[in-house]
């Protein structure tokens, strides 16, 4: 009898220990003050395996990094970007390219900012909270309590004047940089290291403030950069149509009445009919052709809805080179806009987000809700992603598969 109590006083004692202690892991758990995200345009997620960028790389070894993050199709800045600050596709938040032949002006128009959902920014508002944007051009006058010029000197103001419960960095020079010189060029790579190293003096001030221990941080990318040297597959493709028979425009000073179809080009080409100029049988003519063409594959509006995609407002058709190719020929430098460049970089840090994890795969559309959750706000219902939560969220040891 007295072992049977001692055996019972044992097991109340050590199953006593693990619930006090699985409470205080529960009650460890930090929502930050703050939220950080930093922008980079056009980078590419093996920037950090080809470069020496010890500001990323120190946020990766203490965060959680996601190896297979992905944009929204096209893999173009606009598109991306609105679906970074809303968490929706873009079929939902209105802006599908950089720019679009709207049919109802029969005009093409650019740039789009005319975001149809809220956006992060607004949300944040409607909750009471604060949000800061340096140079973020789909979150200018959405919401926000000041919007800034990108800088390290801008940050440390804004950090200094609002600390904001969110702050937008937008880092543009990764992009152009990739555009003029490609992804491969020293160019590039001393640009990636003074980026790197303005980034490291950002996360330096706020510990200098001490809201290091306050803040989670997000480094998110719109989509990736890929060098833009091969030949193109289809260089001439506005005569190739004109051989067949259909009038093309690519312009607003080239749309005139016998018009038949607006074709706009950036890393794909999206055609748009014009009102009554295409019939069934021009369509099969139009397919016809551009089958011709090797190593495409052409989106009709059933594939680009698979995509979230709205035809209307994306192109009837859109013609989408394979890996490694491009419709255009290169001349150098940098292209984006293709699947291949879909792949983004996606790392978390900071308060209330695991150390040292490896996640799997993630959307562009992941980061609002993510952000939302750090927040304790609530997520309305126009956001399509779902909330990070193996990086969020820390795993309790399941002890039954230890007896």
């Amino acid at each position: 009898m007295k072992k049977i109590l001692i055996l019972i006083f044992c097991l109340v004692i050590l199953f006593g220990s693990l619930i006090i202690a699985e409470t205080e892991d529960e009650a460890g758990k930090k929502s930050p003050e703050h939220i950080i995200v930093f922008v980079l345009d056009g980078f590419r997620p093996d920037y950090l395996a080809m470069y020496n960028l010890p500001t990323l790389e120190f946020l990766v070894e203490e965060g959680v990094y996601y190896a297979n993050a992905k944009g929204v199709f096209p893999s173009i800045s606009a598109v991306n970007h609105a679906s970074l600050v809303t968490g929706a596709y873009p079929d939902v938040t209105g802006i599908p390219n950089n720019a679009k032949y709207d049919r109802e002006l029969d005009q093409i128009v650019s740039p789009l900012r005319n975001i149809q959902v809220p956006t992060i920014s607004e949300i944040l508002k409607q909750a009471g909270k604060t949000t800061v944007v340096l140079a973020h051009y789909m979150l200018k006058n959405q919401g926000e309590v000041a919007f800034l010029e990108k800088g390290v000197y801008q940050f440390k103001q804004a950090i200094s004047n609002y600390q904001p419960d969110l702050l937008v960095y937008f880092e543009v020079d990764s992009d152009t940089y990739g555009h003029k010189y490609g992804p491969y060029s020293k160019r590039m790579r001393g640009k990636l290291v003074a980026i790197d190293r303005e980034l490291g003096e950002m996360l330096a001030y706020l510990k200098e403030m001490e809201l290091r221990e306050k803040t989670a941080i997000i480094v998110v990318s719109d989509h990736g950069m890929s060098e833009h040297t091969q030949p193109g597959v289809a260089p001439e493709l506005e005569d190739l149509l004109e051989g067949a028979g259909f009038k093309i425009a690519s312009s607003n000073r080239e749309i005139k009445e016998d018009t038949d179809i607006i074709l706009l080009q950036a890393g794909c080409t999206f055609l748009y009919f014009r009102e009554g100029q295409i019939d069934e049988q021009d369509y099969k003519k139009l397919i016809t052709v551009l089958a011709k063409i090797p190593h495409i594959d052409i989106y009709t509006a059933k594939e680009l809805r698979k995509l979230h995609v709205d035809p209307e407002d994306l192109g009837d058709i859109v013609l989408v080179p394979h890996q490694g190719y491009s419709i255009v020929g290169g001349g150098g430098g940098g292209i984006h806009g293709r699947p291949e460049e879909e792949q983004i970089t996606l790392i978390l840090a900071g308060v209330g987000v695991q150390q040292g994890l490896v996640g799997g795969e993630a959307r562009i559309i992941d980061v609002v809700p993510t952000i939302l959750e750090l927040l304790n706000v609530e997520i309305p219902e126009t956001i399509q992603g779902k909330v990070l939560k193996r990086a969020l969220e820390r795993e309790l040891i399941d002890w039954g598969s230890y007896f």
